[in-house]
């Protein structure tokens, strides 16, 4: 394994064996996911219906994370990890059937189902197998061979498919991935079953939260809106990219690599900044970048164009990912974060299962697209708005954010 020797004693064994199983299903991720959408357009014509039914489907099961986080915590997260990145991969034998649009996208709804699942059971592992003092650097450790693997799988994927087409390539992809869940067994003896005293939390005591902490309200009006415009844009960008710009299976893996180049080297830089400027300015300069894709999108006239958007989604892609898990502990602290990270999921199941069929809707509105993109644009900038208010008021570094302070209703009536 990649870095074995930069790793403790202690923890290089099951090191090793979390390495080998994220490279591993990394290639089955950048053999597969940056063509779905391409392909279901170009080569089986689906329609925007069926392109938005694939990207929105998965987030029904966002809705459900925090039951399936009690039954991990409860029994241990090993058999839920391999599980879910086993049935995750696995249906992707069937694209060798996959003859028609609706059977594809019914393949990747299923295949995509239990992506909860995974990430939940594999943050419990994480915390089981590797030492505080040394999760963070060995996570980055991971992260990084895997955005080599992925963007390695991505580029080479996109010759294989010009050759031998999504009816080998994707079956093969299966087998690899299916190979590489399997490798997380090896970890059987260092992941073991939480206490069983950890705070339970359905979905609706989450929601019930918005009403109780006003600025964990704030900040997620802002999240919201943004997300869901960057949603809504999903089931729109492979249609423009095919109907509009042509694209080739090798184009998309060239911007896929851009986008994961990026994204690894962006990771460094990212850790430092949620720690100097705090979560919330971090979130806040990853959207300022984000701002840029639609704005690519609504002007591109060719495909190499797209790398522009590809470079700034790779930019700002970990920022965001690394600012909502620590604004999650900033506004949680210790007795709440499991009541947090259930909303915060919560409320992406509800953006994710709306959004991509109101981008659907609208290409029937503007077959061009061109306006969908600058739609996008503007609800961008009105969630950018809203968070940077609330960054600017209520988030500086080192401020205290924990619930039930400040902003709740009944203690502070002058807010």
């Amino acid at each position: 394994m990649i870095f074995s020797r930069l790793v403790p004693p202690e923890v290089r064994d099951a090191y090793r064996w979390d390495g080998t199983a994220v490279l591993v299903t990394g290639i089955c991720a950048g053999m597969t996911g940056p063509f779905l959408g391409v392909i279901a357009r170009d080569q089986l014509h689906a329609s925007a219906l069926q392109i938005s039914f694939m990207i929105a489907a998965p987030f029904a099961s966002y809705l459900f994370t925090v039951l399936w986080a009690a039954r991990i915590e409860r029994r241990g997260a090993l058999p839920y990890l391999v599980g879910a990145n086993v049935m995750a991969a696995a249906p992707l034998l069937a694209m060798a059937g996959a003859v028609n649009a609706w059977l594809f996208v019914l393949i990747v709804v299923a295949s995509t189902m239990l992506a909860p699942v995974a990430t939940t059971a594999y943050n419990v592992v994480l915390r089981d197998i590797y030492p505080d003092e040394w999760r963070g650097r060995l996570m980055g450790l991971v992260r990084s061979g895997r955005v080599v693997m992925v963007s390695a799988a991505a580029l080479l994927t996109g010759w294989l498919l010009g050759r031998f087409g999504y009816r080998v390539v994707f079956p093969a992809a299966a087998v690899i991935g299916v190979g590489g869940a399997l490798c997380w067994l090896g970890l059987r003896a260092y992941s073991t079953p939480a206490p069983p005293n950890r705070e339970r939390v359905s979905a609706l005591e989450a929601l019930a939260t918005l009403w109780r902490d006003r600025r964990f309200a704030w900040y997620s009006t802002g999240y919201f809106i943004f997300g869901f415009s960057n949603i809504m844009i999903s089931p729109v960008i492979p249609i423009f990219q095919v109907d509009v710009l042509k694209i080739t299976p090798m184009w998309v893996a060239i911007l896929s690599t851009a986008s994961a180049a990026m994204g690894g080297a962006a990771y460094y830089y990212w850790g430092h900044s949620v720690d100097r400027r705090g979560p919330f300015r971090s979130l806040l300069f990853g959207y300022t970048v984000l701002l840029v894709i639609p704005v690519v999108y609504a002007f591109t006239r060719n495909v190499p164009t797209l790398l522009i958007a590809a470079i700034a989604g790779g930019i700002a892609g970990p920022g965001t990912e690394l600012s909502w898990v620590n604004v999650v502990m900033r506004f949680g602290q210790q007795r709440q974060i499991a009541r947090y990270s259930a909303l915060h999921l919560t409320l992406l199941g509800i953006r994710g299962l709306i959004a991509p069929w109101v981008g659907g809707a609208l290409i029937a509105v503007w077959p061009g697209m061109r306006p969908i993109f600058w739609l996008a644009f503007g609800l961008q900038l009105v969630g950018w708005m809203v968070m940077g208010s609330f960054a600017y008021t209520h988030a500086r570094p080192g401020s205290d954010l924990g619930p039930l302070t400040e902003m709740v209703i009944g203690e502070h009536p002058g807010h």
